[in-house]
């Protein structure tokens, strides 16, 4: 589940001399965020307190209370680890990276000690005194439920960080709840939903249609939990973010297609490579492939696409082999193959992946600014944005990495260059002067420990 306005150039912040802070023509009295993991400040595959505390949101409602803008309640999970595996009881907490291999230099993320579900416990503040209302794991569909809430058994759409937070678990809605903040005394409101609605489907390797909601279902889903906004209290305005493209996060690029390396000076690597181009593996595949292609089963440019070989070099660059994968989108020779070698059956749809493939990590227009998300990460990939001559990238390595170690939502430094944006938006509609925040004060991800 960012945010900004088209820019041109490379994006920079220089932090000049910032004009006296005012409110333009918007009001930030009470600021309401709906969304859901990324307004939440989930990151690092967790919902933990310093994430939430610094979440674009709450960063946003920090700068806007330089104008007056009130308190800023934020649902704190008192947990400096949180949850990473709910269904597993709790026992892992966020993420950092640990070497596996000091020696080799080879880091990766690796969780740390769960909370046993205490921050899944129901909130203990008070419910109608909250301003974010980011859910993480909500849709723009589930938002609009009461079965969001609870109960949780034989529930698909139960969610138990909504149901922590609901004003009445099983009986209201996400957006519902927002709304009532905001018509409590709301003067405007950030709206963020819907990136659930295809990463589910996209980190799942597109293989379960059923994750992706369809566009006419979105569209209104989208026009009935913006509406219930807007009519909540007719005189407040919002910032509104799109959805960005998922090829731009990190969780798809952090693994490459051919990490696959062989190289010839190994004698292992070598016989390896033999195995692997034997008739007895890939080697049978390929030349049942070849017989279907001279039966005229297949064509011969069918056949080639899918064939599977493996290679040495004599350095990374060139003993570097694409991963197999299974492509949905091929036509499923399972009956051909099986016919010919029954071991073959269950690579009907099997292939390697090429440079194209993504590799997973596992309406009142006037009241509203559009947020550019799409753009933004857009940037981010392409390197384009520096804060303070400090490079932001779309990456979770320290210390430039703008994302978390889930590869998927903003590290606290990540979501500051956010907050930035959406700053600049609204300031450029209302002619506000919210002062910016300096990205670089807020943590990226650490360096590796042992």
């Amino acid at each position: 589940s960012l945010l900004t306005i088209a820019t041109v150039g490379a994006c920079t912040y220089d932090f000049p001399e910032q004009a006296e802070p005012s409110f333009g023509d918007a009001d930030f009295t009470k600021i309401v965020s709906v969304g859901n993991s990324l307004t939440a400040g989930f990151m690092d595959n967790a919902l933990y307190t310093a994430g939430q505390n610094n979440s674009f949101a709450a960063i946003f409602a920090r700068q806007a209370a330089a104008l007056g803008a009130g308190e800023f309640s934020v649902p704190t999970v008192n947990s400096a680890n949180g949850c990473s595996n709910p269904a597993g009881g709790c026992t892992q907490g966020r993420l950092y990276l640990k070497y596996s291999n000091i020696a080799t230099g080879a880091a990766g993320p690796f969780p740390t000690a769960g909370d046993g579900g205490a921050s899944l416990a129901p909130y203990t503040g008070s419910k109608t005194a909250l301003n974010n209302w980011g859910v993480p794991g909500v849709t723009i569909q589930t938002a609009l439920l009461a079965a969001t809430g609870g109960p949780a058994s034989a529930n698909p759409y139960f969610n138990p960080y909504y149901a922590r937070i609901a004003s009445n678990p099983g009986i209201s809605t996400l957006i519902g709840d927002a709304a009532a903040s905001l018509g409590n005394g709301g003067t405007f409101f950030t709206f963020w939903l819907g990136n659930n609605d295809v990463l589910g489907y996209a980190t799942g390797g597109a293989s379960n249609p059923a994750l992706l909601t369809s566009q006419s279902a979105f569209q209104t889903a989208l026009n009935a939990a913006l509406s219930a906004m807007l009519n909540a209290k007719t005189d407040a305005e919002g910032a509104v973010a799109n959805i960005p493209n998922v090829t731009s996060i990190p969780f798809f690029s952090t693994v490459a297609y051919n990490p696959v390396v062989f190289l010839t000076s190994n004698p292992t690597h070598v016989a390896t490579v033999a195995q692997l181009n034997s008739l007895a593996a890939y080697g049978g595949f390929n030349a049942a492939l070849q017989g279907l292609a001279t039966a005229g089963a297949i064509t011969q440019a069918e056949a080639d696409k899918r064939k599977v070989v493996f290679k040495t070099g004599t350095n990374s660059a060139s003993g570097a082999n694409a991963v197999v994968i299974t492509d949905e989108s091929l036509t499923d020779l399972s009956a051909f193959l099986g016919g010919i070698n029954p071991a073959l059956a269950s690579f009907g749809q099997v292939r390697q992946a090429t440079s194209t493939d993504l590799i997973t990590v596992t309406a009142q227009s006037s009241r509203l600014v559009l947020i550019d998300a799409n753009a933004i990460l857009a940037e981010i990939k392409a390197g384009k944005v520096s804060v303070n001559g400090s490079t932001l990238s779309a990456s979770i390595s320290p210390p430039f990495g703008a994302f978390s170690l889930d590869g998927v939502h903003p590290n606290q430094r990540g979501a500051a260059y956010m907050a930035n944006k959406l700053i600049e938006a609204v300031n450029a509609k209302w002619g506000a002067k919210i002062p910016l925040c300096n990205p670089n004060d807020y943590i990226g991800n650490a360096l590796p420990i042992p």
